[in-house]
């Protein structure tokens, strides 16, 4: 039961570090790359069927990960946009500040579903 207890608590921690990593605008390169795309995806599935989760954190991460979903890191043409678009992209920085508050939220909950 402790090994279950302390995987359960990495898996949360690692999708914690997920959300955070998209707040993070220090870190540019790494923050619209499909490797946090991915890293976000793969744990959400799981967590967002926590019963620890409210029906508001289970709506934001919803939202969440729609507005990533949608996000357009092309241009029309096809062009992949560079650190420098996205960094300065509105549509991101929403992203940014949403992913910001609801990780100030979620690193309260407790990580055993």
């Amino acid at each position: 039961m402790v090994e279950i207890e302390e995987e359960l608590k990495n898996f949360y921690s690692y999708f914690l570090r997920s959300v955070q990593a998209i707040t993070d605008n220090e870190n540019p390169g790494k923050c619209w790359s499909v490797e946090l795309v991915e890293d976000f995806f793969s744990p959400y599935e799981c967590v967002i069927t926590w019963k620890t989760l409210s029906e508001q954190q289970r709506y934001d991460l919803q939202l969440l990960a729609d507005m990533i979903d949608g996000y357009e890191f092309l241009h029309h043409h096809g062009k992949k946009k560079t650190d420098d678009e996205i960094c300065n992209d509105l549509e991101w920085d929403k992203i940014r500040e949403f992913a910001r508050a609801l990780y100030q939220d979620l690193k309260h909950v407790k990580y055993v579903p």
